[in-house]
């Protein structure tokens, strides 16, 4: 039962930190960057925290998800998909720390809408949930909605990353606006 938990926690702390910075940053416009990055932070925290847990404990999920094809819900950790979990986790506290310990008053011109970052943060833990659902995934058809919800929030970061000029990628480093 408190393995059930830990699979909980890794698959819905990035979840719920994906739709909920961009709702706070919708409600509340004038959030300061410092708490956007901290609450990516903490978000991507609690996954690593969740995955450990998972990873030792090793629970397994089997239910009747999508009868009528034949699809189930079997999320499970094997030896090849546990240290590709535990690497997520930690590339993904990482990936969301980076711009978090840079203050906007260190870099010139780095001021952004608090619901850019928030979309920043949101698309990083979106990742992090389609990765942590893969690595999980027992059934090809929940691999390959997982591998889908790597990808589209990759999509967008990368899209935006690319069609900036030059001049902004300092600015995009610090808060990927």
């Amino acid at each position: 039962m408190v393995g059930m938990i830990w699979l909980l926690f890794a698959v819905l702390a990035p979840l719920f930190g994906a739709l909920g910075l961009p709702l706070l940053a919708r409600f509340v416009p004038k959030v300061p960057a410092r708490a956007l990055g901290v609450g990516g932070l903490g978000f991507a925290i609690a996954t690593l925290i969740g995955v450990v847990g998972t990873v030792l404990e090793r629970p397994e999920v089997s239910l009747e998800w999508i009868p009528a094809l034949g699809v189930r819900l079997d999320l499970a950790v094997d030896g090849v998909s546990a240290p590709l979990l535990l690497l997520t986790g930690l590339m993904g506290v990482v990936a969301t720390a980076v711009p978090a310990h840079i203050d906007a008053e260190d870099v010139p011109g780095a001021a952004v809408e608090s619901s850019r970052l928030a979309l920043y943060y949101a698309c990083l833990l979106g990742t992090i949930f389609g990765a942590v659902i893969c690595f999980l995934a027992g059934d090809a058809m929940v691999f390959f909605i997982g591998f889908e919800c790597v990808l589209l929030p990759m999509w967008l970061l990368i899209a935006r990353l690319a069609t900036l000029p030059r001049k902004h990628w300092l600015e995009l480093q610090v808060f990927a606006s």
